[in-house]
């Protein structure tokens, strides 16, 4: 038997920042040994979750309970079990006590979890859950637990339960006497440790700061927090965890249909990923495989897994078609999407099969390569956000075609998103990418120039190549000057009606920088690379052809 017990919520994000200790961190949550109780505070002031997420946390233990008749207890000094049921009601979690979802919500009233329930009812009991009203104020904790022990006593007597999975305490506040209130935590830790069980005290933020003692106490303090003039406008972070490691930092926290969802903060997962990079098992079976499979340009022709392309270039000059044809490019592998610009359906004309985050998550085991979309466009989208979801993406151990390479499309969209001003867009660029090297994906970095400011977001850094592209100049405008040139340039082109033609220059590889080495994109069925002309001189083509834009000189 496992020594360990985990409530995790059945959150990747609270299993993400309260670690197991093992090794491999293999599991993670709130971490209890079998034959101990663990106290767990939960601080924070009205709004911020913590009734949501105490029920998510005795719903989950009650799931993942290895007992025929588990039991939890959620005791209110607040709410009403009506109020508590209907809340489980509106949210995924709950489903386990109103097994038919489809029920509209005046249906589901008059259901048999609902039925007999008012806002006098005093108890109810569904699913192993039992929730219980206690009239407040309540005269002290004494009282309370005294009054807990005999209810759990009765409840086991009518009911037989073999597993007590979790017991929660909501609010402390309807609490009158708090004057012995460092001694009754002792007997409230006890309490826990006398049925082996989980506790969830929870603590408005005035009484968690009046009262240290209950962080004392306290094997576990989780502080929530909500400011709803920010964004995001809930928090939280772990103050303490008692033998157990955890991740420091602010993470967000959104209150979801599925429940309390937990993103955590860059930081966290930035250091995530680069410990992950710096692991010596990341270093095994690298390969090789083409940048792009167009004829004639063999320049990056073998991009090792683990590699960081940067490109960019204004609209029109073919960015989207190489990012298409990158993704593609390696056989027998899965390829990751994430658009901060584009729509799925875009991507869809030159990718087969494409499928949606949650569809490519869900979709079990996978035999075929498939690419993933995450669609990051919403303007209110955050960092932590993006990166968890990739994170949870890239770790997942469904068996699949493993994620060989990586787009992350319309950069510059970044500079227009609340959630990524300052260095935050430098930071999350960071992390992101350096979780794709530490998992041997290719991320090819995809943006294009604001003209009048001649700047884009500080990534050369980041990356081993860097490609740009220009847009060619008309046959017209050539042949005013440049007549020669316009012949080489459109030789392949109706002279009548010229195809849309932009350049692709090798500006950085791993071996160095270049100015000579190229290739010449057509509006036709097939990329064309031109003539030997282009090919042997392409740096005059490159300055006299190509419409300049590039005014940043880290990039000349």
């Amino acid at each position: 038997m496992i020594p360990h017990l985990f409530a995790d919520a059945n959150d990747d994000g609270i299993r993400f920042i309260l670690q197991s200790p093992d090794k491999d961190h293999t599991n993670g949550g709130l971490l209890r040994d079998r034959e101990q109780g663990h106290l767990v505070t939960m601080a924070g002031r009205g709004g911020t979750g913590k009734s949501v997420l105490a029920l998510q946390f005795l719903t989950e233990l009650l799931n993942q309970s290895e007992g025929k008749s588990p039991a939890a207890f959620y005791f209110t000094l607040e709410a009403s079990p009506l109020e508590l049921a209907r809340q489980l009601r509106d949210f995924e979690f709950g489903q386990r006590y109103f097994p038919h979802p489809e029920l509209t919500r005046e249906e589901s009233e008059g259901s048999p979890p609902l039925r007999d329930l008012t806002h006098d009812s005093l108890y109810w009991s569904c699913g192993g859950l039992h929730l219980h009203a206690i009239p407040s104020p309540v005269e002290d904790l004494a009282v309370l637990i005294r009054q807990i022990r005999q209810t759990i006593a009765n409840i086991l007597v009518e009911n037989l339960f073999d597993d007590l999975v979790g017991i929660v305490i909501d609010p402390l506040g309807g609490i009158r006497s708090r004057d012995t209130l460092r001694t009754d935590l002792s007997s409230l830790k006890h309490l826990a440790d006398s049925h082996k069980t989980f506790l969830f005290l929870l603590a408005e933020d005035h009484i968690y700061e009046q009262h240290k003692s209950i962080e004392h106490y306290s094997q576990t303090v989780l502080q929530l927090q909500h400011d709803p003039f920010k964004q995001p406008t809930r928090g939280i972070f772990v103050q303490k965890a008692r033998s157990q490691p955890f991740r420091a930092g602010y993470h967000q926290l959104d209150l979801r249909k599925s429940g309390v969802t937990v993103f955590p903060s860059v930081e966290a997962q930035s250091a995530y990923a680069h410990d992950l990079k710096r692991s010596p098992d990341t270093a095994k079976d690298l390969e090789k495989a083409a940048f792009l499979t167009i004829n004639g340009f063999d320049q990056l022709r073998e991009i090792e897994d683990g590699s960081v392309i940067f490109l960019m270039g204004p609209p029109g000059t073919f960015k989207q078609y190489i990012a298409c044809n990158f993704a593609t490019a390696p056989e027998n592998a899965s390829s990751l999407y994430i658009s901060f610009k584009a729509e799925q359906s875009a991507v869809e004309k030159y990718i087969k099969p494409v499928e949606d985050y949650h569809t490519f998550v869900n979709s079990g085991e996978r035999s075929e390569p498939a690419t993933c979309f995450i669609d990051v466009r919403n303007p209110l989208s955050t960092p932590q956000e993006i990166l968890s979801r990739i994170r949870t993406l890239m770790s997942s151990p469904l068996r699949r075609p493993r994620i060989r390479r990586a787009v992350v499309w319309g950069l510059r969209r970044l500079a227009d998103m609340p959630n990524f001003s300052g260095n935050i867009a430098v930071q999350f660029l960071e992390a992101l990418v350096t979780l794709l090297q530490a998992k041997q994906t290719t991320c090819l970095l995809v943006d294009w120039p604001d003209i009048e400011k001649g700047n884009t977001l500080p990534i050369v850094d980041l990356s081993q190549y860097i490609l740009l592209t220009r847009l060619c100049h008309s046959r017209r405008h050539l042949n005013e000057e440049h007549k020669s040139l316009a012949d080489i340039v459109w030789k392949d082109s109706d002279n009548s009606e010229p195809r849309h033609a932009a350049l692709l220059r090798v500006q950085r590889d791993n071996e160095g920088f270049h100015r000579d080495v190229g290739f010449r994109f057509v509006k036709s069925s097939k990329p064309n690379p031109g003539s030997e002309r282009i090919k042997s001189d392409f740096e005059a083509c490159w300055n006299i052809v190509g419409d300049k834009w590039e005014k940043d000189p880290s990039l000349s």
